[in-house]
């Protein structure tokens, strides 16, 4: 098509990121996120009702849903591939219920819709007003009518924001929806509910894993897997859970290869953000982290809808239902904030307490900012304190990386990890500082000496910093063994 290089082109400006602190003065507005697997079934079905040639038949959703974002002034990311979708947009409240009420009856989502054929796509002209504003609005806040606008509320997953919590729109049309490196590997059919737990279900079955574990110490029968970064499980996870030390989904495979051993004969607990991921690690675990005919695990269950679904669940359950009249505890066992991907940066309950630690004087955190450092984008954690307290008095010449690593105190100062690299923060000129604080932050010594390096003294490519080479070492000597709240805290110090 005309249009492929449009949906294929970078996201964001080559060294840019995207921000993790916004304001706005909007009276009101959602954030929806959603996504879908399509089967081998469906997929076919829709690649004749449309252009066949090089997958033309995406790039025709990914235009239409521009199209639809731009009509109704969405801001986002909207990742369209063959097999299917994921898709998180923020707008105002009348902009997202018009979006819910198109796509509900779309043939991508609606398995019977795809089955009529062609003649239903599109569902409507969006660039025609009276034709787009006919839709139906539901409801996707309580209460309810019906069971399927609770279904709808569990699948679009509405959340408070607005179109700002974004910096722009961002259509790509990607080979998977996660990048697994999987692209062959197929997500298990998302009507079979057998490996699925909705959040009552995942909340029993980690009671039930932590009384096993609490009655014989030891090899835990249960495994509860991370499937998130180490930045996301780094401010938020849920009780006794395994949180690898990677920064990308795409590391998860081999991580698991080199620990199957531990996972063999064990049930796995798998959750992330939203469940997008679970989608395809589990359909991993099953399937290619074993060889055919030898013992792999016990069995595979994923949280339904995610951590976002668990904490809606939670916050109902402890608005509406009185402890003492439910066999579920009002209380969560997610403990901390859920990282999000936008400038909200994460959610949680109104009771929740932070579980990281400033990295510098390990006072509770839960708020992050990044490093300032070219090209590093690092997310740091750091106190109020700590962000307005300048620790490092160096001059542009010493630009020598050995140097300034030894200027900069590395070594251990209260609890805090010596093999974990300390933030830098130094005062910037006021040209270079868009906050006006006149503070800029690093994530460590090197990436601070890069950024002050003359252009002549810097490599011609940036290399992992500290931070990063430290990570990895942590990676390969890492076990799927949660840790301890003090080793973790030393670990992310």
């Amino acid at each position: 098509m005309d249009n492929d290089h449009r949906f294929t082109r970078r996201r964001a400006a080559k060294l840019a990121s995207d921000a993790v602190a916004f304001s706005c003065d909007c009276p009101s507005g959602r954030v929806i996120l959603f996504y879908q697997y399509l089967s081998a079934a469906r997929r076919a079905t829709l690649a004749a009702a449309g252009p066949s040639h090089n997958n033309g038949w995406v790039y025709r959703m990914a235009e239409e849903q521009e199209t639809l974002a731009r009509r109704w002034d969405l801001t986002g990311k909207i990742r369209v591939a063959p097999e299917g979708l994921n898709i998180t947009l923020g707008g105002t409240d009348a902009a997202i219920t018009r979006y819910v009420g198109y796509m509900v009856q779309h043939p991508w989502l609606a398995p019977e819709r795809a089955e009529t054929g062609p003649q239903l796509y599109p569902l409507c002209d969006v660039n025609d007003p009276d034709d787009a504003e006919s839709l139906p609005i539901p409801p996707l806040t309580p209460p309810f009518r019906t069971e399927a606008e609770r279904r709808r509320h569990l699948f679009f997953k509405p959340s408070p924001g607005c179109a700002h919590v974004f910096d722009t729109l961002s259509v790509k049309v990607v080979p998977e929806l996660c990048p697994l490196g999987r692209p062959d590997l197929a997500a298990r059919d998302m009507n079979d509910r057998q490996h699925r737990l909705d959040p009552p279900a995942f909340h029993r079955a980690l009671q039930e894993a932590r009384a096993a574990t609490h009655a014989e110490p030891g090899s835990p029968e249960t495994v509860v897997l991370d499937a998130r970064n180490y930045y996301e499980s780094r401010i938020g996870h849920f009780a006794d859970a395994v949180c690898p030390p990677l920064r990308k989904f795409s590391a998860l495979p081999e991580y698991l290869r080199e620990r199957r051993e531990e996972l063999r004969g064990k049930r796995v607990l798998t959750y992330c953000t939203g469940g997008v991921r679970c989608e395809k690690l589990t359909s991993f675990i099953t399937q290619d982290l074993f060889d055919k005919g030898e013992e792999g695990v016990a069995g595979v269950w994923m949280l339904d809808g995610g951590i976002h679904n668990y904490l809606d669940w939670a916050r109902t359950l402890s608005e509406t239902t009185p402890s003492e009249v439910t066999s579920l505890p009002p209380n969560s066992l997610f403990l901390g904030r859920n990282y999000v991907f936008d400038a909200r940066q994460s959610l949680a309950l109104p009771s929740a307490i932070p579980v990281a630690s400033c990295q510098r004087c390990r006072a509770p955190v839960d708020r992050y900012l990044k490093c300032d450092g070219r090209g590093c984008h690092l997310l740091l954690l750091l106190c109020d304190r700590c962000r307005q307290l300048k620790s490092v008095e160096v001059s542009a010449e010493a630009t020598d990386r050995v140097a300034l690593a030894s200027k900069v105190n590395l070594e251990s100062s209260g609890r805090q990890s010596p093999n974990v690299p300390r933030p830098v923060t130094a005062e910037v000129s006021f040209s270079d500082d868009p906050d006006g604080t006149g503070l800029a932050h690093y994530c460590c010594p090197e990436c601070y000496a890069y950024h002050i390096a003359p252009p002549d003294r810097r490599p011609p490519k940036r290399s992992l910093c500290l931070c990063e080479r430290r990570r990895h070492e942590r990676a390969r000597n890492s076990s799927l063994t949660p840790s301890s709240p003090d080793e973790a805290a030393a670990t992310w110090a």
